[in-house]
Formats: C-alpha cells, structure tokens, sequence
C-alpha cells in the first residue's frame, strides 16, 4: 500500500453456488477510492484484483459489488494465487483461472517499447471471441465450441521484426506486434471476449494508480501518446480508452499460428 494509505479490511463473501469458493471469508484491504472494472455494474465482469505483495499474493474476483458494504466485498467468484511461480492460473476471476495481472499491458513497458523499437518483455494475456476447453497450465474452461481454439494456447504473429518495422504503422502498433511476432515473446489465450473477432489485449488501469494520489501512466504518457498517433478520438467511450489497430498491410488474421 502506498504512504497513506487508508486501505479497510473486508471480509469476501461469494454467491455463486459453484462448489468451494477459494476466497469466501477472506479478508482483504480495499481503497475507497478504488473501484472494480466496469464500475461494478450488475450483470458485467466487475474483475477486481488485489496484488499483496507482503503476502505474496493475488487476490482476483469476479462480479464484484461496489462499494462494499457492512465490512463485506460481495462477489460471485474468485480465487487467490502466488505472485510467482506455477500457479499463476489458480485464480478463479477468468475462464481460464489465469490471475488477472498476467500479461496486461502496462504503460511504462509501452512507451519504451514505442520509444527504443523494441517489444514489451512478456507475452501479452488475450481474450478470444470462442474457445474448446482449456490446456495446461490454465485450469479451467468457458465453452467447447468446435472450431475454437482452447484457453492456455500460446500464439504468435508468424512475421518478423523487420515485417513489422516496414509497415507504415504508428509506434504503439508496432510495438505491440512486435511483441507477439515470432522473433520475441507471442501470447497466450485466457478469456473469451464476449463474442468479438479477433484478439482483445488489455492494459492495466490507471486506478491502481489513482486511488493512492497518484497519475495515471495511461492518462498521462499512454493517451497524449495515441493521440498524437491518431489512434484515439478526443474523448473515452464511458471512462474507457479503445483503441482499434488500423490496417498495416499485413493480412495479420493470416498470420496467427498457435503452437
């Protein structure tokens, strides 16, 4: 937590009757000033995670309630994994049980990346608009579609650094295509996206940032960044930046390859 924090413990209560939930009665320590995603509207994900580094933990839940109430955070599911090591797909807010830290976009590692021409130094976590089941190290799955793809696949952009570098794109593309081309890290299935085409990255948000007093990278390198670019309109679409990659000539959908 940050100086000055005022972070108050909650106990965690879930109400899906799926089994054990991992974080029932769990007490956790939330901001006020924070908030889960989508606001916590009824009937979205609301993924909320908390990482606990005296722990050594992630807390991720699904269907969060915001804000909480009477000492309690009501969600619908979770579960709880080890910041390192193999269990990083134990914890219970995704279809695929892949902690929700894993693999987001973080500003600081994108503006280098557009800054140096290099890559952001992971594999990016994406969601896919169907899956089949599920393959190690994930540990669950959402649906068995035939024809999907199952979650916990590895992908890659079957083109290389100097494909990517030819192409007329703005720096933010690039740098995210390079990340998953062949010659660097690729990236790996972990939720379904609600029924979109293609692959849907997500980036940290700047409420881990703001609700401990500080700026927002994504606001305040990452936005001014994509503008410049032309890779975003003036406003957010309700509090959320989008940003939809522009053509670069490539025929990507052609070029993913799974492992």
């Amino acid at each position: 937590m940050a100086a000055g924090s005022k972070a108050l413990p909650v106990r965690v209560h879930c109400t899906e009757p799926w089994g054990t939930c991992a974080v029932e009665g769990k007490t956790v320590y939330v901001e006020s000033s924070e908030q889960p995603e989508d606001g916590g509207t009824p009937g979205e994900d609301s993924h909320f995670a908390i990482v606990d580094t005296g722990s050594g933990s992630e807390y991720d839940f699904w269907g969060t309630t915001w804000p909480p109430s009477n000492g309690a955070l009501t969600i619908e599911w979770g579960g709880s994994c080890p910041l390192s090591g193999p269990g990083y797909a134990t914890c219970s807010a995704t279809a695929s049980g892949a902690a929700l830290s894993l693999g987001i976009i973080r500003a600081k590692d994108l503006v280098a990346a557009v800054s140096n021409g290099g890559t952001l130094p992971y594999a990016l976590a994406v969601d896919v608009k169907c899956s089949n089941g599920f393959v190690p190290p994930m540990t669950s799955g959402y649906s068995t579609s035939a024809g999907c793809p199952p979650l916990g696949a590895r992908a890659y952009l079957a083109l290389h650094d100097s494909d990517v570098n030819g192409t007329g794109a703005p720096g933010i593309v690039k740098a995210l295509l390079r990340t998953i081309d062949e010659d660097h890290y690729g990236m790996f299935l972990v939720d379904e996206n609600g029924g979109e085409d293609g692959f849907t990255l997500t980036a940290e948000s700047d409420v881990s940032y703001t609700a401990f007093g500080l700026s927002g990278p994504l606001n305040t390198t990452v936005v001014p960044l994509a503008q410049s670019e032309g890779l975003l309109t003036a406003q957010p679409f309700n509090g959320v930046w989008y940003v939809q990659l522009p053509a670069t000539g490539l025929n990507l959908a052609n070029q993913i390859k799974f492992l």
